[in-house]
């Protein structure tokens, strides 16, 4: 295992893990563990000077943690600051958000309520941002009080016969909204999502940019590889936008949103037949493994790429069909 990811993350969460267990144990177990914690750290310490992008702010956290337990509360918060910093800077988002859960215990604790709260929401948003639904439901349990504006705003009353998030689009005007059931389908696009797509919205008049926006967000954290957004105008069904990610050999991944509007009909970059089923049925439909029941709709495209996973669904707004969004 030397040399892969598991070293450092090993060092890393067995310096945290030790400083949590410290207020239970006895005068000596504590030195025991401040020395284990001070191994652990001088490693990552070490991999720091050399690349700093990588472990400073894991190096910041522990630092962080062991100020809280020896009662250097005004250093803690400056190192959890710098922790958060690192971390949100270098893409390390999973590490954002545990570092930010910390902080706003420790301000809790502190009896900084206050504070507290505006940490743990920032916890919150990265942990549905990465994609851990477990571990924001888990917040929502144990710190509703600190999670309050947003849970008010999850139970703000949507219609739930919608399956995924509603979204009209028209020339004068956007909205979006989102709804939560209890399907699958649904639970993928959480509510990081839907927080993304009202930021998107509200810091963007110009409606290429904000379909730009939309895609990306629902492409993001869908885990799709292509995402398009298919809207009537002037009595055709045109293809609107196309956002994919894209592979190129020795090269980084990149995501390109296509914006040219093209007929439908003559896309060869979708499978037309399923998107037009959805038009005609107003039906969501998810096809795994090009299996499915449903006769006719597995075409050319579908035989030639054999996608693994294909969704496609109606954009519905007051009972009316506004968009088609294929996933």
């Amino acid at each position: 295992m030397l040399g892969t990811t598991y070293i450092p993350a090993f060092h890393f969460y067995a310096g945290l893990t030790h400083l949590v267990l410290y207020s239970g144990q006895s005068e000596v177990e504590q030195a025991n563990t401040l020395t284990l914690v001070e191994t652990h750290q001088t490693t990552l310490a070490e991999w720091a000077h050399h690349a700093p992008m990588n472990y400073q702010h894991k190096v910041d956290l522990i630092e962080a943690e062991k100020c809280r337990v020896l009662g250097k509360n005004y250093e803690a918060g400056d190192w959890y600051d710098r922790a958060i910093a690192g971390a949100k800077e270098n893409g390390y988002i999973q590490e954002e958000a545990l570092a930010n859960e910390l902080a706003a215990k420790f301000y809790l604790n502190w009896g900084k309520e206050k504070v507290a709260a505006g940490y743990m929401q920032e916890a919150y948003y990265c942990y549905a941002k990465w994609g851990a639904t477990a571990k924001t439901y888990d917040l929502e349990k144990r710190y509703p009080q600190l999670l309050q504006p947003i849970l008010q705003q999850k139970q703000i009353n949507l219609n739930p016969s919608e399956t995924i998030s509603t979204i009209a689009f028209s020339q004068t005007s956007s909205s979006a909204r989102t709804s939560r059931g209890s399907t699958s389908i649904n639970d993928t696009f959480d509510f990081a999502s839907t927080l993304k797509a009202a930021q998107a919205i509200s810091s963007s008049l110009e409606l290429d940019e904000l379909i730009t926006n939309l895609t990306q967000i629902i492409l993001e954290n869908s885990g799709a590889k292509k995402v398009a957004l298919i809207l009537p105008e002037e009595n055709t069904w045109q293809v609107r936008a196309i956002t994919a990610i894209h592979h190129q050999n020795n090269s980084p991944n990149y995501t390109q949103t296509i914006l040219e509007s093209q007929l439908l009909d003559n896309c060869q970059a979708l499978p037309t037949t399923i998107i037009n089923y959805v038009k005609n049925t107003q039906e969501t439909v998810v096809i795994d493994d090009c299996q499915t029941n449903i006769s006719g709709v597995i075409g050319e495209y579908m035989l030639t790429y054999q996608p693994k996973s294909v969704l496609c669904t109606p954009i519905i707004d007051r009972g009316n069909l506004v968009g088609i969004l294929y996933l």
